[in-house]
């Protein structure tokens, strides 16, 4: 993990080992060149002198002396100064200390710590131990409550050992803790179950709260929205199958009682004497009525 990280961030500290360096190197020849009219005046103490050189007196020392006032121990350089030089360089130690040396340093280090995080969470080795782990904690945490919830010892948890099981609260608010709410425990078993047996083993136990732990993602709403269209579709195509097949069978039933042709009924006139008369009704109603029942039959 340290290795992978700290060769992701090269670029990130290369940046930040820049900019460190040119404010230094800004702020060391300021104060080389400020320092240097009090080191070369003889009238200041000669230990004053050689300390403030020691300090101050070229580019390399002066560098030097920045580094440690930003990254190191900023007190006794800054009582040197306030000291030996003037007591106006209190001003300067505290607000180099407060925007510099706290609130850049702070910025920078956050800075390279994100872009470090960045790199070992993109890293595919990584990331399958982070994500084998996760598997490896789910499983050990399911094998224990599962070994808790059978009370009858035969592998497998009963529908009654569920219920017994989730009536304490600590058990529901263990659950909570693992991303599966047990407000509808019924349901949750009925969805872990999945070999119809009404048991529940330990692999289902595992798979399926890992499966239905946390909150639905994308990929689980776009798979419900094609199941849920696949299976409308199949109920369209059924029905228009359907609605093929009896008009079908009404043009056959059409087709057979044009064939069998108008029924002649004897009809009375006046004086008492028949006459034949032509009707639309059929010379075989039993035989529509079978077409009619065959047609519904082919329907159902």
């Amino acid at each position: 993990v340290m290795t992978t990280a700290l060769q992701g961030s090269m670029m990130a500290l290369f940046w930040v080992a820049v900019l460190l360096f040119v404010v230094q190197i800004m702020f060391a020849l300021f104060l080389s060149q400020t320092l240097i009219g009090f080191v070369q005046d003889e009238s200041n103490d000669v230990a004053d002198r050689q300390l403030v050189f020691a300090y101050f007196g070229t580019l390399s020392r002066a560098m030097l002396t920045m580094f440690e006032i930003t990254l190191g121990n900023w007190v006794p350089v800054a009582r040197i100064l306030q000291e030996h030089v003037s007591a106006f360089f209190v001003v300067f130690s505290i607000c180099h200390k407060i925007s510099f040396g706290f609130a850049c340093i702070g910025v920078v280090n956050g800075v390279f710590m994100q872009e470090t995080f960045k790199v070992s969470q993109s890293d595919d080795a990584l990331l399958m131990r982070a994500a084998k782990y996760r598997v490896h904690l789910h499983s050990t945490k399911m094998n224990d409550f599962f070994q808790h919830a059978d009370v009858s010892g035969d592998g497998k948890i009963s529908h009654g050992e569920w219920n017994t099981c989730l009536q304490s609260q600590h058990v529901h608010h263990w659950f909570s803790g693992q991303g599966l709410s047990m407000r509808e425990a019924d349901r949750v078993f009925a969805l872990l179950e999945t070999d119809g047996d009404g048991r529940l083993s330990t692999d289902e136990l595992v798979s399926g709260v890992l499966r239905l732990q946390g909150a639905a993602k994308s990929l689980d709403l776009a798979c419900l929205k094609e199941d849920i269209t696949n299976e409308l579709q199949g109920v369209l195509n059924n029905i228009v199958s359907k609605i093929g097949e009896l008009q079908r069978n009404l043009v056959i039933l059409e087709d057979r009682l044009k064939a069998d042709g108008p029924m002649h009924l004897p009809s009375t006139t006046g004086n008492g004497q028949s006459k034949s008369m032509d009707t639309p009704c059929r010379s075989q109603p039993h035989e529509a009525s079978r077409a009619m029942r065959e047609s519904s039959d082919q329907v159902d």
